[in-house]
């Protein structure tokens, strides 16, 4: 055996660098070109090589995950936890996954059914994402861990993931926080920027657009920040209406990645402790149904309440008003920096 002296600092910022690196490529950064990370491209490509297309019979989630499984290192948990949330309305803008049964409500979002329960196919978007593979577009593969099988390093991706889909991930020493976007409008300005290059960037602006809905009220911030790359966060509150009948203010959309349980826990709070004049009480009627994206929460007022300014109340003690960062960072595995790439500008 030989053992060589080095300096610790140069051997520790290697290996850091190194485990940095691996840290944004597999768990927080998406690939510039198809908008994935490692373990989302592993299912899509696991499920289209065993035949899982959107025109075939669903398949047991336990089958699926055992699929993907000879791609991946991670246990069956993370894999169907991922493959869920791939198939859930109000995680995803356009779902790559088709599932039928319970992935979950806007209670919680992770009240879906076991695996043994639900069943999946792709979706036809993400047979746009895989379908030119066929067509040998990928030159760069790599191994799996047991070097029986292949997956390719980036997927050919017709539909346009990244740009629609957004992302969210905490890696080592950096972050990416991109927004989700409404695919007509996207695919509008593409063709906008192709057929005439000398647009200028409000003419191509896109406002973000959540799967779960939401209104924007800082626009021009937004688009400072999409033009910069980064910048102000994303400023959303509920879409609320009042009912005079009953006397209640009905909370019909969230903003992204809020749900109702919390909403819920604030406002037993914020009641407890007074900090809520003029609301008597409330309920969360959100429950499973064809689409769960459905929200359903009515806070009843106080008799003669000023339903504006408990609107303004609700926004401050509950997260009936939240904020979505941006930060649009990808990268390109065929290069060796993480870049910021902008959108639309």
């Amino acid at each position: 055996m030989k053992i060589e002296k080095t300096q610790i600092e140069g051997y520790l910022s290697e290996s850091y660098l190194k485990y940095a690196g691996y840290v944004a490529q597999n768990r927080a950064i998406i690939d510039s070109r198809d908008g994935l990370k490692a373990g989302g491209r592993k299912i899509l490509y696991a499920m289209f090589v065993n035949g899982h297309g959107s025109n075939k019979i669903k398949s047991k989630g336990t089958k699926v995950v055992g699929e993907i499984m000879s791609y991946s290192v991670h246990g069956a948990g993370p894999i169907y936890g991922n493959l869920v949330r791939f198939g859930q309305p109000y995680s995803l803008r356009y779902p790559l996954i088709d599932a039928q049964g319970n992935v979950g409500t806007m209670r919680g979002g992770d009240d879906y059914s076991a695996d043994r329960y639900l069943e999946f196919s792709l979706d036809k978007k993400a047979e746009d994402i895989l379908k030119n593979l066929k067509k040998n577009t990928i030159e760069n593969w790599h191994d799996t861990y047991d070097g029986t099988q292949q997956f390719p390093a980036v997927l050919p991706a017709y539909f346009p993931n990244v740009l629609v889909n957004g992302n969210t991930g905490i890696g080592v020493g950096l972050a990416s926080s991109i927004p989700q976007f409404n695919l007509r409008e996207v695919c509008d300005a593409l063709i906008k920027a192709v057929t005439n290059s000398d647009l200028s960037f409000p003419e191509l602006y896109c406002a973000p657009d959540f799967a779960t809905g939401g209104i924007l009220v800082n626009e021009p911030e937004i688009k400072e920040a999409l033009k910069e790359g980064k910048g102000k966060a994303v400023s959303l509150v509920a879409k609320m209406i009042y009912d005079m009948d009953t006397n209640e203010i009905v909370v019909k959309e969230l903003p992204y990645q809020v749900f109702t349980q919390t909403i819920a826990k604030q406002l037993a709070e914020a009641i407890a402790e007074n900090r809520l004049l003029g609301v008597e009480s409330f309920f969360d009627g959100t429950e499973y149904d064809e689409n769960p994206i459905k929200v359903n929460i009515r806070i009843k007022l106080t008799k003669h309440a000023n339903v504006n300014k408990i609107i303004s109340q609700l926004y401050k003690e509950t997260s009936l008003k939240n904020h979505f960062g941006i930060n649009i960072l990808t990268y390109d595995i065929n290069r060796t920096n993480i870049y910021y790439n902008y959108i639309i500008s």
